[in-house]
């Protein structure tokens, strides 16, 4: 169970995605960045998870929060140059608190959840793959470690053999000069 409710531009390539979700078993509010790049497409480590039973806790916190805290001298939010408008910030708080009405909200809750969906299964199956090969790599760590076990018991054992038949022959010459 995957439920995006919206995301914000950190940068060019990277957005924070707000998500309710399901790890382990266990319902929450996940909180992360998600990389658009070259190199990489997915969500990154980089983010928090509040549980189910915390989320009511983390909610009031945040509506603890007076956007007035965030203006500048000038009227407006620190760090918005470009940025969405105190009334924009508003609309979206609303929108996410089910203020306003069922179709806003499903416009933030299915923007880009296709792209993000599909990222994540992506970022699932690169995680799948690392992992198969790990695991592979393990194995085949595991067999060298045996041959080489096997190559030290066979030489041991060669030792062991050459050693007796020293001691053999210099008791077949003792009792052949008797």
């Amino acid at each position: 169970m995957e439920k995006d409710i919206g995301k914000l531009k950190k940068n060019d390539t990277t957005d924070i995605v707000v998500r309710v979700d399901e790890y382990k078993g266990k319902k929450g509010l996940t909180i992360r960045e998600f990389v658009t790049s070259d190199k990489y497409t997915g969500f990154t480590k980089s983010g928090v998870r509040i549980s189910g039973e915390d989320f009511i806790k983390f909610r009031d916190m945040i509506n603890s929060i007076d956007y007035n805290e965030f203006m500048s001298e000038g009227g407006e939010a620190e760090g918005s140059e470009g940025e969405d408008s105190g009334e924009e910030v508003a609309e979206e708080i609303k929108v996410s608190e089910g203020e306003s009405s069922g179709e806003s909200e499903e416009k933030v809750s299915e923007e880009g959840s296709a792209e993000e969906d599909a990222a994540a299964e992506e970022f699932e199956e690169k995680e799948e793959i690392i992992e198969e090969e790990r695991e592979e790599e393990l194995a085949q760590k595991e067999k060298k470690l045996k041959k080489r076990e096997r190559k030290v018991k066979k030489k041991e054992k060669e030792a062991e053999l050459k050693e007796k038949i020293e001691k053999e022959e210099e008791e077949l010459e003792e009792l052949e000069e008797d």
